[in-house]
């Protein structure tokens, strides 16, 4: 401060009075101070930067608090989920705030404990569908094969037209189940596959062999062609394997 500078006065007065008392100086209110503090060079802050700065901080503050309200939504309608399929799962708050170690270890404890729910009920849906998938087979070859009764039935629909096939309307699936019977020409047909391997491996050792060998590990049927060919040029049925007349055969699809 200069001695007896009478422009200093009101920097010295009471608070309340617009002195010292106050956040800003009143030589920085008045427009003559700001005036005379630019003309003696005197650093003057931007009042827009602070403007802009506080605007900002209320921007992030509303942006933190709708990510916040988002997260609470999501979280709430998790467990609304998690109630609807009545998961046994331990309940963890949408506030909880943890403070100690034990706090750590609940939270540690929970999502292990959701993890090791997981695992188990996928061993469990497994093992039923593993059940269900040897009824289903068993429930196919007793009734819907092409011997069984439900051929014996189709047949009897079809008899004395000329249509091949019918439709079931199920119900489970969108489209409309086609049960009907199909000619399937004679020939040679793999009825043993490790039969089949076997004799490829021992008794055809080129590369025609090779081939039929890898044929055969990949499927059972139709024949490999070599397979035919053999038997039509030899008149020898190779190992594991059959001759089929024409037949007509039932079918579901």
């Amino acid at each position: 401060m200069r001695d007896n500078d009478p422009r200093d006065a009101d920097d010295l007065a009471e608070p309340g009075d617009g002195g010292a008392g106050n956040s800003i100086s009143p030589r920085h209110e008045r427009p003559e101070d700001v005036a005379r503090a630019a003309a003696e060079g005197e650093d003057w802050p931007d009042p827009s930067d602070a403007i802009e700065a506080a605007t900002q901080r209320v921007e992030l503050a509303q942006d933190a608090e709708a990510d916040a309200a988002d997260m609470q939504a999501d979280f709430e309608a998790l467990y609304a989920e998690v109630e609807q399929a009545r998961l046994p799962v331990p309940s963890v708050p949408w506030n909880f705030v943890p403070a100690t170690i034990g706090d750590v270890t609940f939270l540690v404890a929970a999502v292990q404990q959701i993890r090791a729910g997981i695992a188990h009920r996928t061993a469990q849906v497994a093992e039923m569908n593993a059940v269900a998938e040897r009824l289903a087979e068993a429930l196919e070859g007793r009734y819907l094969s092409g011997d069984g009764p439900v051929a014996a039935i189709v047949r009897g629909e079809l008899a004395g037209g000329k249509a091949k096939s019918l439709k079931l309307v199920t119900g489970v699936s969108d489209t409309p189940t086609v049960a009907g019977f199909r000619r399937v020409p004679g020939g040679l047909r793999i009825v043993d596959k490790d039969a089949a391997l076997t004799w490829a491996e021992g008794e055809t050792a080129d590369a025609q062999g090779r081939l039929v060998r890898r044929r055969v590990v990949e499927t059972v049927a139709p024949v490999a062609a070599e397979f035919a060919a053999y038997h039509k040029s030899t008149g020898e049925v190779p190992g594991g394997c059959e001759v089929v007349e024409p037949r007509e055969t039932f079918y579901l699809r």
